[in-house]
């Protein structure tokens, strides 16, 4: 299963590098993309991903690269610092621009809305982060938006923690 690792910070980081490099050696067709440098623009909410160009972002920017590699990984992770207990908003706008690998339909799973997949690839998804976090709520928070798009969380590790991310991979 490849992965992809979508990395946020915004200094270059040995111990992080290394822990990419694991992560990528233990599955084939692995790759890391630095956001930072990157123009991605925040989410409107016009919906249409959904009702007009369906799974396509009507913003134009260097976010379609990104949404194309989400499609071809079975996993991703978020490689983040936090900001006042919580991912970047780097981290949280990416997550909320995957919005377009949804359709606007809702079914019921387990007992719970949720929206019908757009694709067959459900890609799991887990965060790394640097600095202080609210451990506890980041983790019901990744297992809530990976419920949404019909797929399981890898898990939410510091980054002293990160490699415990290894034997999810």
């Amino acid at each position: 299963m490849s992965v992809l690792v979508l990395n946020t910070l915004s200094e270059y980081n040995d111990e992080v590098l290394e822990l990419q490099n694991q992560i990528c050696a233990q599955s084939e067709g692995s790759e890391v993309v630095y956001t930072k440098e990157m123009k991605i623009l925040h989410c409107i909410g016009c919906n249409y991903c959904w009702l007009k160009t369906p799974g396509i972002c009507t913003i134009k920017d260097d976010y379609e690269i990104i949404l194309k590699k989400i499609l071809q990984h079975e996993k991703i992770v978020f490689i983040t610092e936090t900001k006042f207990g919580f991912v970047s908003y780097q981290t949280k706008n990416l997550l909320d621009r995957i919005l377009p690998i949804a359709t606007m339909y809702l079914q019921f799973v387990d007992g719970q809305m949720r929206h019908v997949p757009r694709y067959d690839i459900r890609p799991q998804m887990g965060i790394i982060y640097m600095g202080n976090a609210e451990h506890a709520y980041l983790e019901k928070w990744m297992e809530r938006t990976t419920l949404n798009f019909e797929s399981t969380s890898l898990g939410v590790f510091s980054l002293e923690e990160g490699r415990g991310i290894l034997s999810r991979i």
